[in-house]
């Protein structure tokens, strides 16, 4: 960029102005733009040479001349030396407006001929603009209708949605009244519900303890089953001894029977023998005992065996009672009959 400034003093009435001195700035830029700054304000080159003119210090004005600008003047053509006259006359500046007015003229004329040219085009769209215009005049009342109309309706619209939003917010509020009726019934319900879960838990508890009892009970059941089980073969096999020994009993009362018969009779002939024969009686009973001693030795040494076969005691289990039998003139102590 280059800049270039040029300060003119006590310059206000030559050049017309109300400024003791006048700053005229040119800036030039790369691209060949330039920027004109009359006292720092920016303004056009032709506000500049407007104010020069008149005044000999124009471009071409004769105060101040270039070398060799004088011969140039000399030889040139009568109309450039005209231009240079004219301007030491003073009546540039007067053709320059001459020329501006001329030239706005022209423009004006030639704007006036275009503008008669869209009137006429105008004219030929009026018609066409009146019934578009009647169109719009017509929308404009249909638009204003519907407005109305549109009012209303939102009107009424808002009317019954503003009845529906009541009847809404009544059902709202009796809703929501049930819904507190219905918490305040689940609440109830719950605490219903936790007492029947503790009951549940107490329930469910005892339930536990009665299976365990029951479970207990069903174990000792299972262990009397198999001790009645085991009874009842026992009990078989006893009653099976206790027939058995009832068979043994009957025979030995039978052989017992038979031997009271024969000692009844030995007996009688013994005592029939004792006088006849001079015989000591005692030493009869001592032998007579002795064998009744052998004879009781081998009776229980028979009773050892059975027992032995059966494994079992028939006194204890019920067979037998055991004890002997009181027979008529039978002496326990001595083992005979009297």
């Amino acid at each position: 960029m280059a800049e270039v400034s040029l300060t003119f003093g006590d310059c206000e009435k030559d050049l017309g102005t109300a400024y003791n001195e006048v700053t005229i700035t040119r800036r030039v830029f790369r691209d060949g733009a330039s920027e004109y700054e009359l006292n720092k304000t920016p303004c056009r080159l032709r506000d500049i040479h407007g104010m020069f003119m008149d005044t000999g210090i124009g471009r071409s004005a004769y105060s101040i001349m270039e070398q060799g600008k004088i011969d140039s003047i000399l030889s040139s053509r009568p109309e450039d030396r005209r231009a240079i006259f004219e301007e030491a006359a003073g009546i540039t500046k007067y053709k320059s407006q001459k020329k501006e007015a001329l030239r706005k003229l022209e423009n004006t004329e030639a704007n006036l001929i275009r503008l008669a040219d869209i009137i006429r085009e105008v004219k030929r769209q009026i018609g066409s603009l009146q019934r578009q215009a009647g169109k719009a005049r017509r929308y404009q009342a249909s638009f204003e209708e519907l407005a109305t109309l549109e009012s209303r309706f939102g009107r009424h619209q808002f009317d019954t949605f503003s009845a529906t939003i009541s009847a809404l917010q009544t059902e709202v509020d009796n809703a929501r009244e049930k819904q507190e009726q219905l918490d305040a019934g689940v609440s109830a319900q719950e605490e219903k519900v936790s007492s029947a879960r503790s009951d549940l838990a107490v329930v469910e508890a005892e339930l536990l303890r009665l299976r365990e009892e029951q479970s207990a009970l069903r174990n000792a059941l299972e262990r009397a089953e198999q001790r009645a089980a085991t009874n009842r073969a026992r009990v078989e096999e006893f009653t099976g001894l206790r027939d058995q020994a009832r068979q043994e009993i009957a025979g030995t009362e039978e052989k017992v029977r038979v031997a009271e018969d024969q000692l009844t009779h030995l007996n009688a002939q013994v005592e029939n023998f004792y006088p006849a024969a001079g015989r000591d009686p005692a030493a009869f009973r001592r032998r007579a005992g002795s064998l009744a001693d052998a004879h009781r030795a081998d009776r229980q040494r028979r009773g050892g065996a059975r027992r032995n076969r059966g494994g079992k005691n028939f006194n204890r289990n019920g067979c037998t009672s055991g004890r002997s039998r009181n027979w008529p003139g039978w002496n326990s102590s001595s083992g005979i009959f009297n």
